[in-house]
């Protein structure tokens, strides 16, 4: 509520003078480039070793490698290509497994230097169908431009000869950063 005025008195300079409106503070323009620190890009390494979780035991395991562009500082699009070596009837078969993946990444530590990523990724494996991803573990920052880390939960689903197949799996990858 404004203060009193005497009568017949000017009305009082500043915000409640009728007419009188101090102008908006000026907006922060939206950052046109990334911070220079942040790198967008990732090429990873990676190897996986996928054990049965519900149906008769098997083991198989991936071989492959990633590439990533970072959208933001803690999310990530990525492109998985990877050889599998397969449990089949009877025999080792050999498959190549294509996977597309989102990652979003909690840090912590006073520098930052601990990285726990959330993964859900979505692939094809040649001959045998679709399969989805779900993962998360440790990273941790070795230099500048290196990381290493291990995925510890990751539960996936498989397409298998008509039946969903559930593993689990542990991998270890490293990752270049530019």
């Amino acid at each position: 509520m404004p203060p009193a005025q005497p009568y017949g008195a000017p009305p009082a300079p500043g915000p409640y003078a009728p007419g009188a409106a101090e102008p908006p503070p000026p907006e922060t323009a939206w950052p046109s480039t990334p911070e220079s620190e942040f790198r967008r890009h990732r090429l990873t390494l990676q190897t996986e070793s996928v054990f049965s979780a519900d149906e008769g035991p098997f083991y198989n395991h991936l071989l492959g490698g990633r590439y990533g562009y970072s959208t933001t500082r803690a999310t990530n699009l990525s492109v998985y290509a990877g050889y599998a070596n397969l449990k089949g009837t009877g025999e080792r078969v050999h498959s190549v497994l294509f996977m597309g993946q989102f990652e979003y990444q909690l840090f912590f530590g006073e520098f930052e230097q601990v990285i726990v990523p959330l993964r859900v990724g979505i692939g094809y494996l040649v001959e045998n169908g679709p399969m989805v991803r779900f993962a998360t573990g440790v990273y941790f920052v070795v230099s500048e431009d290196l990381q290493a880390g291990m995925d510890l939960i990751a539960p996936s689903y498989w397409s298998a000869s008509n039946d969903t197949v559930l593993s689990m799996s542990v991998s270890a990858e490293v990752s270049y950063v530019f």
